[in-house]
C-alpha cells in the first residue's frame, strides 16, 4: 500500500508540474510568475462572495438536492480558501507559503462552480440560467489575467468549464440552444488565445523588471553587487541578528577593502587601464571569498565583503586570502603588468542593535588604521593591526 501511495503521489506531482509548466526561466522570474496567481485578501473576499451568491441563489430558487449540495460544498471550499488566505497572506509583497494549496483549492472551486452553473443553465429557471452564464464569463475574465502565468493550467480550466456550459446550453429547452452553445465555445476559445498572449506579455514584463532590478543593484564594471545591494543585505542581516542575537550563525563580518597604489595606475596608464585592473580585482575577489560570502564594489577602488557567520578569526583568515589574491601582478595594458596591494578594515556584528551605516563606518575606521600601519594589511575594529603580504 505504501508503494502504491508513493507512486500515486509521484504521478500527481508530475501532473502538477506539467500543468504549472513555464519556459526555462530564472528562479526569481518563476517566483514572480507564481505570485501573480495569488490574490490579495480583499480580492479573495470579493471572489468568494460572488461564488457563494451563485450557489446560494440556486439553493434558494430551486431548493433541489443538487443545489443544496452545491451550496454546502461551496461553503467548505470557500472556508478553506479563506483559511489559506489568513494563514499565508501576511501583508507582504508576495505570499510565498502555501501556493500549491491555494492554486489547488481554487481549481477545485472552479470545477464545482462550473458543474453547479451547468446544472443551473440546464434545468434551472431562466434567471438562474442568466446568472450562471454571467458568472462563468466572469471566471473566464479572471483566468485571462490571473492565471496567465501558467497557460496550461488556465487552458485546462477554461476547456473543462466551457465543455460543461456548452453541454448545458445545448440541453436547455430540448436542444434548441445548440447554436448558442457553439457561440459559447467560440468565446471560450478566444479567451484561451488571449490567455496565451497575456502569458507571453507577462513573461516579458517580469523578465524586464528582473533585469532592471539587477541593473539597479549591480556594478556595471566588475559585475559585483553595488552599494544599494549592500545596504539591503546589511539591513536584512541586522534585522535577523536583532531577532536572535545569541545565534552565532547570524553573526557576520564586514570587510572594507581599499586598493593600495591604484591611483598611480590611472595617472600613469590612463583610466582604461584602471578599469581593466578593477575588472580583474572583481574576479579575484570572488575567487578569494567563501561561497556564502558576497562581494560589493561601492565606488572607485573601494570594495566590501559581507561574511555571514564569521567572527574575528574567520574574518582574519578571509582578509589574508583577499590580500594575497589581490597582491599578484595584473595586466593593465598589452604586455604590461602592475602589482598593487590591498588594505582591509573589519567590523564584526555579533549583538542586537547593529546599524548598517555604523558598521560600515567602523569598518572604514579600521581600514584607515590599516592604511596608517603601512598598507597591505588588515585590522579589526578596536584591535591591533596585523601586517601581511606587503605588495612590492
Amino acid at each position: 500500500m505504501t508503494v502504491v501511495r508513493l507512486a500515486g503521489a509521484a504521478r500527481f506531482a508530475r501532473i502538477a508540474n506539467w500543468l504549472t509548466w513555464a519556459p526555462d526561466l530564472e528562479p526569481q522570474t518563476r517566483d514572480a510568475l507564481i505570485s501573480t496567481l495569488i490574490q490579495r485578501r480583499p480580492a479573495v473576499f470579493i471572489s468568494c462572495v460572488a461564488i457563494m451568491m451563485m450557489s446560494a441563489s440556486a439553493a434558494w430558487l430551486v431548493a433541489a438536492p443538487w443545489a443544496l449540495a452545491w451550496f454546502g460544498l461551496d461553503l467548505v471550499l470557500v472556508a478553506y480558501r479563506l483559511f489559506l488566505s489568513f494563514r499565508h497572506d501576511r501583508g507582504g509583497d508576495d505570499p510565498i507559503e502555501g501556493r500549491g494549496a491555494v492554486v489547488g483549492s481554487m481549481f477545485l472551486v472552479f470545477m464545482v462552480f462550473g458543474l453547479g452553473c451547468a446544472l443551473s443553465i440546464a434545468i434551472g429557471p431562466p434567471v438562474l440560467m442568466l446568472m450562471g452564464l454571467i458568472s462563468v464569463m466572469g471566471v473566464f475574465s479572471g483566468l485571462v489575467s490571473r492565471w496567465a502565468a501558467f497557460p496550461r493550467l488556465a487552458l485546462l480550466t477554461i476547456a473543462i468549464l466551457s465543455a460543461l456550459i456548452a453541454c448545458a446550453i445545448s440541453q436547455r429547452a430540448g436542444g434548441g440552444l445548440a447554436l448558442a452553445a457553439i457561440q459559447f465555445v467560440v468565446v471560450a476559445a478566444t479567451t484561451g488565445a488571449q490567455t496565451l498572449q497575456n502569458h507571453r506579455t507577462l513573461v516579458r514584463m517580469v523578465q524586464a523588471e528582473h533585469r532592471n532590478w539587477l541593473m539597479a543593484r549591480s556594478d556595471p564594471l566588475t559585475g559585483l553587487h553595488n552599494r544599494v545591494s549592500l545596504l539591503e543585505k546589511l539591513g536584512r542581516a541586522c534585522a535577523a541578528l536583532d531577532a536572535a542575537p545569541d545565534d552565532p550563525a547570524l553573526h557576520f563580518a564586514i570587510l572594507y577593502i581599499d586598493l593600495d597604489g591604484f591611483k598611480a595606475i590611472n595617472d600613469t596608464h590612463g583610466h582604461e587601464a584602471g578599469d581593466r585592473h578593477l575588472e580583474g580585482v572583481g574576479r579575484r575577489l570572488e575567487r578569494a571569498i567563501r561561497r556564502t560570502d558576497s562581494a560589493y564594489r561601492i565606488g572607485g577602488d573601494e570594495f566590501v565583503v559581507v561574511a555571514p557567520g564569521a567572527g574575528a578569526a574567520d574574518s582574519g583568515q578571509l582578509a589574508r586570502r583577499i590580500i594575497a589574491g589581490l597582491a599578484a601582478p595584473q595586466p593593465v595594458a598589452p604586455g604590461l603588468f602592475r602589482r598593487i596591494g590591498a588594505s582591509v578594515g573589519i567590523a564584526i556584528a555579533a549583538q542586537r542593535g547593529c546599524d548598517p551605516m555604523i558598521l560600515l563606518a567602523e569598518a572604514d575606521s579600521a581600514l584607515y588604521e590599516a592604511k596608517r600601519s603601512g598598507k597591505s594589511c588588515f585590522q579589526l575594529n578596536g584591535g591591533a593591526e596585523v601586517p601581511l603580504l606587503r605588495a612590492v
